[in-house]
């Protein structure tokens, strides 16, 4: 699993609501992780995010 700093740098010129889309998340919490503008993160929605950058939501492991 990749860490909040991970994710945040990984998030980069992505679509956010695309991203939103397809890890479950709400727009508004995946755009507050990317900027940093919340004060905390659950571990559930690091988990989604993680899952989605790495592929493994898709069943897709890296480096496959």
């Amino acid at each position: 699993m990749l860490t909040l700093e991970q994710v945040q740098s990984m998030l980069g010129d992505r679509n956010l609501r695309h991203v939103s889309n397809v890890s479950g998340l709400t727009y508004n919490t995946v755009w507050r992780i990317k900027h940093g503008t919340t004060k905390s993160v659950s571990y559930d929605s690091i988990k989604k995010l993680s899952d989605y950058l790495t592929g493994e939501s898709a069943g897709i492991k890296k480096g496959e």
